[in-house]
C-alpha cells in the first residue's frame, strides 16, 4: 500500500518511507491511500479472541500488504505483552473503563511505541544504525525510551522542555543511559516539536543518518492504537453489554488517540460516537467543532498534525465529523473538582475528565466506554525518582540540534 501527503495527494510513498520520514516534506501528514474494511465475520468471533489474536487481525488488515504474516504475528506478540482490561464503572450502570496503563510506562502510548519499535526492527536493514527522535512532555518519551531501550542498532534522542515535563516520566527515561539520549530544551514543547520537524525537512542530514520520528504523527505509532478499540468492543460483547449505541470518550491530548479511534470506526468498529474531552484551553479540534474555526496555516506548530489527518479522513466535512465525533470541554470549576478526585481507581486527571464527561451522556448511549489512558502520579512514585543528567541542554535552535545529531554520526 502507498501513503499520500494530505498537503499533496500526488505525493505517495511506501510504508517504510512514510515511517522513516514521519512527516512529508510539504508540511502535510501521511495517510494510507485506502482504509481496509474488516470483514463482518470477524465480529461474529471476536468475543472469544485474545488481545493478541485481535491485534494480529487488525495489524494484518492495515499492514499485511507490506509486512509478512509471520513477522506481524511476532511483532504483535512482542509488542503487546500486557493486558488492557475492561472494568465496569462502580457508580454508573452500563459504563466501563478500558484500562490502557498496564504496559511498561503506565501509559496508553506503550501500544504505539512498542509496536513501532518491533516493526522497525523487522522492516529495516539490520546492519544500519536507526536514530529515533521524539519530542515529549512526559508519557511519549517514557514509552518510546522503554520500547527501544537496549535494542541493538538503535539510538533514541528525546527532546523535552525544561519546564512542564512530568518529573516521574523524566526521571524514568532520562536515567536509563545506554542508547537513550535525553536532551533538555530551554523552550516549550512547541519548540521541541519544531526542532524535530526541522531535522526531517533537512535532506542533507537524512542522507548521513537513518532518522525515524516517534511522535504520534508517525503512522507506525498511530495506526496500532486502533487495536485496543477493537479489543474493547470484544470485551463488551463478552460482558453482554447492549452495543446498539456505543459512545466512547477519551482525553484529547494531541489527537492521536481520537484519530486512531475514528480510523477504527472507518474500518468497521461499530461505535456510534467517539468524543474528545478537553481540559484547560480550547484546542484546534474543539474550536473547529464548536466555532467552525480552522487554522490558517498547515505548518502552524500549535496545531497537532493529527488535526489535519482528521480533516482529511472526513474530506474536511464538519457535519460528518460531528456525526461520528465531538469535543467536550470541562468548565474550570468542574475541571478543578475532577482533578481533585483523580487518583481514585488509579486513573489520572485527564482520564477522570473523560469519565466525568461520559457520565453525562447516558441519554444518548446504550453503553458508555471511556479510555483510562494513564495512571495518576502518587507520592510514592515521586519518591522513586532516579537522579539523572541530560546528555545536552540546548536553546530552541534547529541548527544547534542538527549539529548535536551530527556529532553522533560516527558513534
Amino acid at each position: 500500500m502507498l501513503y499520500y501527503s494530505t498537503a499533496n495527494p500526488r505525493h505517495r510513498v511506501s510504508l517504510l518511507e512514510a515511517v522513516g520520514r514521519g512527516l512529508p516534506p510539504d508540511g502535510g501528514v501521511y495517510m494510507p491511500e485506502r482504509l481496509p474494511f474488516i470483514p463482518k465475520a470477524f465480529f461474529n468471533n471476536m468475543a472469544d479472541m485474545s488481545l493478541k489474536d485481535i491485534g494480529y487481525v487488525v495489524a494484518n488488515t492495515l499492514f499485511g500488504e507490506d509486512i509478512a504474516a509471520a513477522d506481524l504475528k511476532q511483532i504483535v506478540a512482542e509488542a503487546i505483552n500486557f493486558d488492557t482490561p475492561l472494568i465496569p464503572d462502580p457508580d454508573n450502570s452500563g459504563m466501563y473503563a478500558l484500562e490502557l496503563f498496564h504496559g511498561p510506562s503506565g501509559s496508553y502510548k506503550d501500544f504505539g511505541a512498542r509496536f513501532m519499535a518491533h516493526t522497525l526492527r523487522r522492516i529495516h536493514c539490520p546492519d544500519s544504525q536507526l536514530n529515533i527522535i521524539v519530542a515529549t512532555t512526559g508519557d511519549a518519551g517514557e514509552a518510546v525510551a522503554h520500547s527501544f531501550f537496549g535494542m541493538p542498532g538503535t539510538r533514541v534522542f528525546i527532546l523535552y522542555p525544561h519546564v512542564g515535563t512530568g518529573m516521574r516520566q523524566l526521571s524514568s527515561f532520562a536515567s536509563l543511559g545506554g542508547n537513550i539520549v535525553p536532551i533538555e530544551v530551554r523552550g516549550s514543547f512547541a519548540h521541541c516539536h519544531d526542532m524535530v520537524k526541522s531535522v526531517f525537512a533537512d535532506h542533507s542530514i537524512g542522507r548521513s543518518m537513518k532518522l525515524f520520528a516517534a511522535n504520534s504523527f508517525n503512522l507506525a505509532r498511530l495506526l496500532p492504537q486502533t487495536i485496543y478499540y477493537f479489543y474493547a468492543y470484544a470485551q463488551l460483547m463478552r460482558s453482554g453489554a447492549d452495543l446498539s449505541r456505543l459512545v466512547i470518550t477519551l482525553p484529547s491530548g494531541n489527537l492521536g488517540n481520537l484519530t486512531a479511534g475514528l480510523i477504527a470506526k472507518r474500518m468497521g468498529l461499530p461505535a456510534s460516537r467517539i468524543i474528545s474531552v478537553r481540559t484547560g484551553e480550547p484546542d484546534s479540534f474543539h474550536s473547529f467543532i464548536h466555532q467552525n474555526l480552522k487554522p490558517a496555516r498547515i505548518d502552524d506548530s500549535g496545531v497537532p498534525p493529527n488535526f489535519w489527518r482528521l480533516l482529511d479522513l472526513y474530506d474536511g466535512n464538519r457535519d460528518n465529523i460531528l456525526a461520528d465525533s465531538g469535543s467536550i470541554m470541562l468548565s474550570p470549576d468542574t475541571e478543578a473538582s475532577v482533578s481533585a478526585g483523580a487518583g481514585v481507581g488509579s486513573i489520572d486527571r485527564y482520564s477522570a475528565a473523560a469519565r466525568h464527561a461520559l457520565s453525562g451522556l447516558g441519554n444518548e448511549a446504550s453503553t458508555r466506554l471511556y479510555l483510562a489512558t494513564s495512571i495518576a502520579p502518587t507520592a510514592t512514585s515521586d519518591q522513586r525518582r532516579v537522579p539523572f543528567r541530560p546528555a545536552a541542554t540546548l536553546p530552541p535552535s534547529p541548527a544547534l540540534f542538527r549539529e548535536f545529531l551530527l556529532s553522533y554520526r560516527h558513534n
